[in-house]
């Protein structure tokens, strides 16, 4: 059965148009093969991983993996700026009372303030 004629038939029985010949060519239904939508190797269905939402998008384990590395590193990246702000934000205050010149907590203000890492 040829992609129009697929289609053709999927419009009979279920009243939908949803003809996008990309998606026809890249994970046919009748083919026991896809590629990875990140790197574009092409793998047996079982050994993609599909998003829950989008259960067209196949991923390959080795780009999972990697897009896992990215997600986590973003997410760091957003607590350390997070972090970087909220101590910002301490130490202005801490300034604009004047806590670092007291003779009791200055001294430990000062020693947090010089070794903290931003």
């Amino acid at each position: 059965m040829t992609c129009t004629a697929w289609a053709a038939a999927r419009l009979r029985i279920t009243g939908q148009v949803t003809v996008n010949v990309d998606n026809f060519t890249r994970a046919a239904p009748w083919s026991r093969s896809s590629e990875c939508w990140y790197c574009g190797r092409r793998f047996d269905l079982g050994a993609l991983v599909h998003l829950g939402n989008h259960p067209q998008v196949g991923i390959c384990v080795s780009c999972v993996h990697f897009l896992g590395r990215r997600a986590r590193d973003y997410q760091a990246t957003m607590l350390r700026q997070r972090l970087r702000g909220a101590a910002e934000s301490i130490r202005r205050e801490v300034m604009a009372r004047g806590w670092h010149e007291r003779p009791v907590t200055g001294p430990a203000l000062r020693w947090i303030n010089r070794h903290l890492p931003w």
